[in-house]
């Protein structure tokens, strides 16, 4: 999206109740200059969170009255690090992030919804605060990024959360063979899947470089396996 879309703009182009916070941001004014702005323009940036904040509360809260009792989940998002580390600092994350996704968890849970929340990458510095904010289910857990590793993962936060992902869309997907797939499938279940509270899938969006017998091993795995 262009920098300098309108508000409703950016929420056609996001499909539907997909409007994340940092990354509707930098739709709006730009990559550089949201982040410029996080320590130039801080009452700016706090103007258009609140700005985006009340449009999609109101979204929410219609769309959540229209399907009361019909769902069990709601699908959330934001981007906010790379597969280095976060984009911003934790402090910057907490001060302009943080208290708008606690309302939208709220406003979610009050129907009875579980949040299932979609971010990219290494965040683990926020990772306790999305927990205890509401976090029901973390999408997309890449377990190749330094940080990540699943016995790590399932360690700190397996007692709060389920995992969504863990199968390599960058390595083993496309350039493994059906063997290395099947293995990591058993491997992350193993590790990520003990007791309960993992998903077992793609670790992004599978492209069209993967061939189909690896993506169909790693669906029959994930059937197949026992502990």
């Amino acid at each position: 999206m262009s920098p300098g879309l309108k508000l409703e703009e950016a929420t056609q182009k996001s499909g539907g109740n997909w409007l994340p916070v940092l990354c509707t941001l930098f739709d709006l004014f730009g990559f550089e200059e949201t982040l410029l702005n996080l320590w130039q323009a801080p009452a700016m940036i706090e103007a258009a969170v609140d700005k985006l904040e009340e449009f999609v509360l109101g979204f929410y809260a219609k769309l959540f009255e229209a399907t009361r009792g019909m769902a069990q989940f709601v699908y959330m998002g934001d981007d906010f690090a790379t597969q280095q580390g976060m984009l911003i600092s934790p402090d910057h994350w907490r001060k302009f992030l943080k208290p708008t996704y606690k309302k939208y968890f709220a406003l979610a849970k009050k129907y009875n919804l579980k949040i299932w929340f979609h971010s990219c990458g290494q965040f683990r510095p926020v990772m306790g605060d999305l927990i205890d904010i509401g976090l029901d289910v973390w999408e997309t857990v890449q377990t190749h990024l330094p940080g990540n590793e699943p016995d790590v993962l399932k360690r700190e936060y397996g007692d709060h959360i389920t995992f969504f992902g863990g199968i390599s869309t960058q390595t083993t997907l496309p350039f493994g063979t059906t063997a290395d797939v099947r293995r990591e499938v058993r491997w992350r279940i193993r590790v990520l899947g003990k007791n309960g509270g993992y998903i077992c899938g793609p670790d992004h969006g599978i492209m069209p470089d993967v061939p189909l017998e690896n993506v169909l091993a790693m669906y029959d795995e994930a059937r197949k396996f026992q502990f």
